[in-house]
């Protein structure tokens, strides 16, 4: 009888510790959902308080990762034995002229160019229909003929937007703050340049006052992230001069625009290459039918090169990305933050990637 006793307050002690615990948890979840379903309520609110202090913040944001990149680079020239108060103004003297070069001489070519290429793409989707056709020696199902009369009109409403004229005096007043700001940039990531050391110390002191583990992880992120970073730089540089040189030998008038299109689209892997590809094929369709027999094997081969050797020699093993993941983290950083978001996927999907991996050292330990 005692022993049924002491089992039945065991069993009560339980249940009641049970539910506790679930009344506990389903309180944290009411409290959460409050706290997000206030968030949107008032997001007219916070939204304009945000967007201000981001409008303050984004010269020393952007100067923090312009130096985080330089950074690299600066020790590099260091170990050369070059001082860093002579490595620091020659690196910004190079990115000025490069800056210069691109606002005063590049981008006016290329949206120049924009018009004549996008006829170009359009003249090519109508040939590539017309092969089509005579190949399969019968019309094109609906879809098929759907889908070509919406992208042609998508690309013929590009061209005219290109082709309105502008607000001059607005297009002025935006370029002056624009280039304002970009101004104050640049001097804030050179004095981040100078004293990175300091910023960096401050940062893993911060980090190892809230957690002693954290600066490892941020050592190891930053490790990561900044050798991908390099590699996709020379990446970039390699791609743009061998696919220029590719579209300039079969004679395709807009070789440097498709040229920067793939260096450009290396942000995004696998997807920006394909697509910068697939517009130079199509604009290409205009030439000789050997030039673009020539230009599609040469591609092949190209992709097969960088895959098999040019990549793996410039990245190290350590930032190799399983394509599934580096598509979904693409996918995924689209979907939240738009543009913005492609471009940081890989960068976060790194970070991630360190984390989870040093959480199961730690585990295993």
């Amino acid at each position: 009888m005692l022993k049924y006793k002491g089992m039945k307050i065991l069993a009560n002690f339980f249940g009641k510790l049970t539910e506790d615990v679930q009344i506990k948890t389903l309180l944290k979840i009411i409290f959460v959902l409050l706290i997000v379903f206030l968030l949107k309520e008032t997001d007219i609110v916070w939204k304009g308080i945000l967007s201000k202090i981001w409008f303050i913040l984004q010269p020393f944001v952007y100067g923090f990762a312009i130096a985080y990149v330089l950074h690299p680079f600066i020790l590099l020239l260091e170990d050369k034995k070059i001082s860093r108060k002579a490595v620091i103004p020659i690196l910004y003297i190079f990115i000025i002229v490069a800056f210069m070069w691109l606002v005063f001489t590049l981008i006016p070519m290329v949206y120049s160019r924009l018009s004549s290429l996008i006829t170009s793409m359009t003249s090519g989707i109508n040939n590539l229909f017309d092969i089509y056709t005579e190949v399969s020696e019968s019309s094109a199902p609906v879809w098929v003929q759907e889908a070509m009369k919406e992208l042609v009109k998508i690309l013929n409403n590009t061209k005219d937007l290109i082709s309105v004229n502008v607000n001059i005096p607005k297009v002025f007043s935006n370029t002056i703050s624009v280039l304002t700001r970009t101004i104050l940039t640049f001097i804030i990531s050179i004095y981040m340049c100078y004293g990175w050391e300091n910023i960096a110390g401050r940062i893993y002191q911060i980090a190892f006052n809230i957690k002693h583990t954290y600066p490892i992880y941020l050592h190891n992120i930053s490790h990561e992230i900044g050798d991908y970073i390099s590699s996709l730089i020379i990446l970039m540089v390699i791609k743009f001069i061998e696919y220029s040189i590719l579209y300039l030998l079969i004679g395709h008038r807009d070789w440097m625009i498709i040229a920067i299109l793939y260096s450009i689209g290396l942000i995004v892997p696998y997807l920006g290459g394909t697509l910068a590809n697939t517009i130079g094929i199509l604009t290409s369709l205009t030439l000789p039918i050997n030039k673009v027999i020539i230009l599609v094997v040469a591609i092949i081969i190209l992709s097969n090169i960088d895959a098999y050797v040019t990549g793996p020699m410039v990245h190290s093993h350590n930032v190799k990305i399983p394509p599934l993941w580096a598509l979904f983290a693409i996918l995924a950083g689209g979907t939240l933050a738009g543009p913005v978001g492609i471009m940081l996927g890989i960068p976060v999907y790194l970070a991630l990637r360190v984390i989870v991996h040093y959480e199961e050292i730690v585990t295993t330990e």
